[in-house]
């Protein structure tokens, strides 16, 4: 379970901040912002924070010059440093998300925050030597009650964007293996080079992404120890110089979404809060091997040959 959550809290991160660092420094007077993948994560009139660990600017994006270059309508009023962790978050409201815990915590330090909480675990057997294991968790949005629109279309806005991720993360990589391309791949190539294919086997699950883009195939052949053909061509260019990777599936999720939404309102210490909790689950196929043969303890010997 604890895989899952930290999944999950990674991706609910990426989902509402957009969270992504400086690659150059943005100094006073300037209003350009470098970071990566600038042309994938950030829309023209969308509100912005830059920020480091101790404080935060707000802006608003005026243009996406190019993949990785933001223009804002305002200049900056700090320096923001590289060096010091400068980064660029998305802020419904100039407001950041401030954090993404595990557990329902009864004090929460700052808000927005996010809690993610493990429900429950069922097991259930398909086949002689396989099992589907389905892992239920809430995710809790907390914003501060204002009595004000803002505040509640805030939370409506993170809610959403949390259950957007989960119904397009059908196939969840949980433990998956990850390789670097060796070369890059063409839109409709089928043979892809890699570190050591023969991680995989035939008709496995195949992601092949970078910074901007994704794909899922099946692998047809293993060529040689370091090339497989898969089972269509991609539908993208993918890139070494963009950090494209390739994965395999370590543990196989397929299926994950949003069961129901509820919204409300909870107290947490001193602070009145408007909540919102999604109810999710995830299943898992799993295969065992030998289930049904009796099994001595791993302790034991094994029995003197006569």
């Amino acid at each position: 379970m604890i895989q899952i959550l930290e999944y999950l809290r990674k991706e609910i991160i990426q989902a509402i901040s957009a969270a992504e660092y400086l690659i150059n420094d943005m100094s006073v007077g300037s209003n350009i912002i470098k970071v990566k993948r600038a042309g994938i994560k950030w829309d023209v009139g969308e509100e912005i924070v830059v920020r480091n660990d101790d404080l935060g600017e707000a802006f608003t994006v005026e243009r996406i010059i190019d993949r990785e270059t933001i223009q804002t309508t305002k200049p900056a009023t700090h320096d923001w440093l590289v060096s010091q962790r400068a980064q660029c978050n998305r802020a419904v409201g100039y407001h950041y998300l401030k954090y993404v815990l595990l557990g329902d915590q009864n004090v929460i330090p700052d808000y927005p925050a996010v809690t993610l909480e493990a429900n429950t675990k069922a097991i259930e057997w398909m086949t002689i030597p396989g099992t589907t294991n389905e892992f239920t968790v809430t995710i809790a949005v907390y914003v501060l009650e204002d009595n004000t629109e803002a505040s509640y279309k805030l939370l409506l806005q993170y809610t959403s964007a949390i259950e957007e991720m989960l119904m397009h993360n059908l196939h969840p990589e949980i433990s998956a293996a990850e390789q670097i391309l060796q070369y890059d791949v063409v839109y409709g190539e089928s043979l892809i080079v890699v570190p050591d294919a023969t991680i995989w086997d035939i008709n496995d699950l195949f992601v092949i992404e970078d910074d901007y883009h994704k794909d899922m195939l099946e692998v047809k052949r293993i060529i040689d120890p370091i090339t497989l053909e898969l089972s269509r061509g991609v539908h993208f260019d993918f890139h070494v110089a963009d950090g494209s990777v390739a994965k395999k599936f370590r543990r196989y999720f397929y299926d994950s979404r949003v069961t129901n939404i509820t919204y409300g309102y909870k107290q947490k210490g001193s602070a009145f809060l408007k909540a919102s909790q999604i109810n999710s689950y995830t299943k898992e196929e799993r295969t065992l091997l030998q289930p049904c043969q009796a099994q001595k303890p791993p302790f034991l010997p094994d029995a003197p040959e006569n």
